[in-house]
C-alpha cells in the first residue's frame, strides 16, 4: 500500500481542522441534552461534507481515518473518549465501504461512509464514555432503543451532509480546485 504523501496529510490536516471548528462551535450547544448522540447530530451534517471533500481529493484507504486521528489528537485534550470513538468509528466505517464497495470509486461509497463514520459515533460515544468514565454500562444497555434510533439519524444526517460534499466536490473538480 502506497504511503500518504506530504501534502495529502496537510490535506488531512486541514479537513480535521474544519471538523474541530464544527465540533467547538456546535457541541457546547447540546451539552444539555442527555441523550446519547445529541451532539452528534447536530455535527453530522458538517463532518459528511468535509469527510467527503477529504475521500474525493484523496481516494485511498486511510485517508478517513487519518482525518478522524488528526481531528481526534485535538479532542485528546478534552477527553481521549472522544479520541477513541472517533478513530474506532473511521476504522470500522473505512472497513464496511471497503468489503461492501471495494473502494471509493463507486458514485455513493463516500457517503455511505460518511453516514456510517457519524452513525458509528452514538454508540462508541456511549461505549468509550462507559470505559472512561465508568458506571455507564447499565445505561448503555438500557439505551439500546434510543442509541438504535440516533445511530439512524446520525447516520442519515452524515449521509445528507456526504451528498452534499459530493456536491461541492464536483463544483470544486470542474474549477480545478480538487
Amino acid at each position: 500500500m502506497k504511503r500518504f504523501g506530504i501534502k495529502e496529510i496537510i490535506f488531512a490536516a486541514i479537513v480535521s481542522v474544519g471538523m474541530n471548528v464544527v465540533s467547538f462551535i456546535a457541541v457546547p450547544l447540546a451539552t444539555a441534552i442527555p441523550v446519547p448522540g445529541a451532539r452528534t447530530l447536530l455535527i453530522a451534517p458538517f463532518y459528511g461534507v468535509l469527510m467527503v471533500i477529504a475521500i474525493l481529493k484523496v481516494p485511498r484507504f486511510g485517508m478517513p481515518t487519518l482525518v478522524a486521528v488528526f481531528t481526534g489528537a485535538v479532542m485528546l485534550f478534552i477527553s481521549p473518549t472522544i479520541f477513541f470513538f472517533l478513530t474506532t468509528s473511521a476504522v470500522l466505517s473505512e472497513l464496511i465501504t471497503f468489503v461492501v464497495f471495494r473502494g471509493y470509486r463507486a458514485k455513493w461509497a463516500p457517503v455511505v461512509l460518511s453516514g456510517l463514520y457519524c452513525g458509528f459515533q452514538v454508540p462508541f460515544g456511549v461505549l468509550f464514555g462507559s470505559i472512561f468514565v465508568g458506571d455507564y454500562v447499565a445505561a448503555f444497555v438500557v439505551t439500546v432503543p434510543v442509541m438504535t434510533g440516533m445511530f439512524l439519524a446520525a447516520f442519515l444526517l452524515g449521509a445528507l451532509g456526504g451528498m452534499v460534499g459530493r456536491k461541492i466536490g464536483a463544483e470544486l473538480r470542474e474549477i480545478g480546485k480538487l
